[in-house]
């Protein structure tokens, strides 16, 4: 009988464990990117200050690996917290399972080769499950500043070990204590410095950075002063698939659109610059309204989704989608959504198809 309860690896607590709280975290995550999208543009700063609260999406899968204590119990709660997110409408669309599945992955790397050392291990995988994420995001959708890609990437290492790190210790710290958890052997610290020093420490220092970056750190996508958004486009270039969309849904024909074909009802708008509300930029580009006028939408059409070749996507009421400010503009090559009365979480890059409902 006693060697019934070692037959399987995970036990059922284990496999328990993994799937509620990777469910929770995977609607979790999915919420709060639309309220930390909404409040960094309440506040008006732009990525990658924003990578300062990424953490809190990892602390699921540090908290399942403290609980657990057992090796590949990471890497499954962030694949069932990715699928999670997908099927509860992630923008991202199916990479948000792979984005997921890698946190998880790196948060093992960071937890077991220092495991003796309680603290560091959680510091670790925290620090290094978050900055997974902008390092995939630098694979599929890369920075054209490396110092841009760097600052993110520390400020996602320090997010990760505040709050994915450093909570989910206390909250194991407490399980135990409580008696809910056993209590692991004696383990070493590694580090003197307690939890509220540790996250002082990094607290200062993000906003050390946040301050510097906003400060003298040029906006990526940003256009010069001297300059207007036609710099943006490249004239009349050849025809390709990144430069073209395709209408669908609720339309008199479908339709694919290389913008460049419709050059002659290209507008200039002014609205914020990417990633940088603080600043003002011209873009020039195909409106959106004509496109949806073009392709003929049907009466009783409410809403259009902007849809990336990577999955992203998002929702425009037709009202928005009609708007005289928005526009398909070529941006390196892509066609990305610039709307100046929306936030920029609205603003679709790699946009490959328009659907209409």
């Amino acid at each position: 009988m006693g060697a019934g309860k070692d037959k399987y690896y995970f036990s059922t607590r284990d496999l328990v464990t993994i799937a509620i709280i990777g469910a929770l975290g995977g609607i979790f995550s999915v919420y709060m990117g639309y309220i930390i999208a909404d409040a960094y543009n309440a506040i008006r700063v732009w990525f990658p200050v924003a990578e300062s609260l990424s953490g809190i999406h990892v602390i699921w899968i540090v908290l399942v690996l403290g609980i657990t204590n057992k090796k590949g119990t990471g890497t499954l709660v962030g694949l069932m917290k990715g699928i999670v997110e997908f099927f509860m409408g992630s923008r991202l669309g199916l990479f948000v399972v792979l984005l997921s599945l890698i946190e998880g992955l790196f948060a093992e790397i960071g937890f077991w080769p220092l495991r003796k050392y309680r603290r560091v291990s959680y510091l670790l995988a925290g620090g290094l499950g978050t900055a997974s994420n902008v390092v995939t995001f630098q694979v599929f959708a890369p920075f054209n500043n490396p110092f841009l890609f760097g600052l993110a990437t520390v400020m996602a290492f320090i997010s990760g070990v505040v709050f994915a790190g450093i909570f989910s210790l206390g909250i194991v710290d407490s399980l135990e204590e409580a008696g809910i958890l056993r209590r692991e052997p004696h383990k070493k610290e590694g580090l003197r410095l307690t939890a509220t020093k540790v996250a002082a420490v990094l607290v200062a220092l993000s906003i050390v950075l946040i301050a510097g970056a906003v400060t003298f750190l040029p906006p990526q996508g940003s256009t010069p002063a001297s300059t207007d958004g036609a710099t943006l486009a490249t004239p009349l270039p050849e025809k390709t698939e990144s430069l073209s969309l395709r209408v669908t849904g609720s339309v008199a024909a479908e339709k694919e659109y290389f913008i460049y074909d419709y050059k002659d009802h290209f507008v200039s708008i002014n609205a914020p610059e990417i990633q940088n509300p603080h600043g003002t930029a011209s873009y020039e580009g195909l409106p959106l309204k004509y496109v949806l006028q073009d392709a003929g939408v049907k009466p009783g059409a409410t809403s259009v989704d902007i849809v990336g070749s990577d999955g992203y996507y998002n929702t425009l009421t037709m009202a928005e989608a009609t708007g005289d400010g928005v526009l398909l503009v070529d941006v390196r090559g892509r066609i990305k959504l610039i709307a100046k009365d929306l936030s920029q979480e609205y603003w679709v890059d790699m946009i490959a198809t328009v659907k209409v409902y």
